[in-house]
């Protein structure tokens, strides 16, 4: 099977990097939730499936091999991964695996 896999992170805090106010007024940027969860999630898509796994932390190459693996055992046939040059995919337990 065919899949593209990718990683991306997602968050509740303001990913604000510029803004602007009236000249001679400090910028206030409020955040209505008093938390900052951040999720990781990975992700393959193949022409007629989606696969994602949500995890509470950054995703390194051994949760890639995981996800990998249990992807594996669940299409029941060797994979074709299409996937960016990050240095988690090229990490060594990737290329083991």
């Amino acid at each position: 099977m065919i899949v593209f896999l990718d990683e991306s992170g997602v968050s509740l805090e303001s990913n604000v990097v510029r803004t602007w106010a009236p000249k001679g007024q400090p910028v206030v940027l409020r955040q209505p939730w008093g938390h900052r969860e951040k999720l990781s999630i990975i992700a393959a898509v193949s022409a007629d499936r989606l696969f994602f796994r949500i995890y509470g932390q950054a995703i390194h190459a051994e949760q890639g091999v995981e996800f990998l693996d249990q992807l594996e055992r669940e299409v029941g046939e060797p994979l074709l991964v299409g996937w960016d040059g990050i240095s988690t995919h090229r990490a060594a337990v990737v290329k083991a695996y």
